[in-house]
């Protein structure tokens, strides 16, 4: 039997009317999924002022190494949505497309996140490349030097021109403003 699969370019088709403000908010919003109770954007600029990497760190949950499969390979779908439906539990990233809609303002992204289980904390990499995005190359998880630490941290590398001083603090600010703002005035712990 085979296996039908999606390509590079269906993914950028089928996420074609995602703006760059709101593929940045998919990843806020999968911070809070991971029950973070911070979220920091960080954004770098070169001596011109462009934007060199956003950064985007959590102290979440963390992905499970063993459940990588289960959130990185199906495409359009998320397992927390039907986990999220049995536990009646509020959810603003269910949808299974917010890790590849980075295209629309990087090449290339990377998560570093640190997870526990059974008593242990674990550190690996995820990275993508938005040429390849029905890929990823996860590395090994390792023991954490840091016991008390999980998270993660998604980095964004080679950041579109369109991505400007302007845009972050204009556009995007507003746009995490008006998405968040109801979420974190129910969620004052955030």
């Amino acid at each position: 039997m085979a296996i039908a699969n999606i390509t590079p370019r269906g993914i950028k088709k089928t996420l074609n009317d995602f703006s760059a403000e709101k593929a940045i908010g998919e990843y806020v919003s999968n911070g809070f999924d991971a029950c973070a109770s911070i979220i920091d954007i960080v954004i770098n600029y070169s001596e011109l002022e462009a934007v060199t990497e956003i950064i985007i760190n959590d102290n979440g949950s963390g992905i499970n190494h063993n459940f990588l499969a289960t959130k990185f390979q199906p495409i359009l779908e998320s397992e927390k949505a039907y986990k999220r439906k049995e536990e009646n539990i509020g959810l603003l990233g269910k949808d299974g497309y917010g890790r590849l809609t980075f295209f629309k303002f990087a090449q290339f992204a990377e998560w570093n996140t640190t997870y526990s289980h059974n008593g242990e904390n674990y550190t690996y990499s995820i990275k993508i490349n938005a040429e390849t995005l029905n890929k990823y190359d996860p590395s090994q998880p390792i023991i954490s030097n840091n016991t008390q630490l999980v998270g993660t941290t998604v980095t964004f590398k080679e950041v579109s021109n369109n991505i400007s001083k302007p845009f972050i603090e204009k556009k995007l600010t507003e746009y995490l403003k008006s998405e968040f703002a109801w979420f974190l005035e129910l969620h004052r712990s955030k």
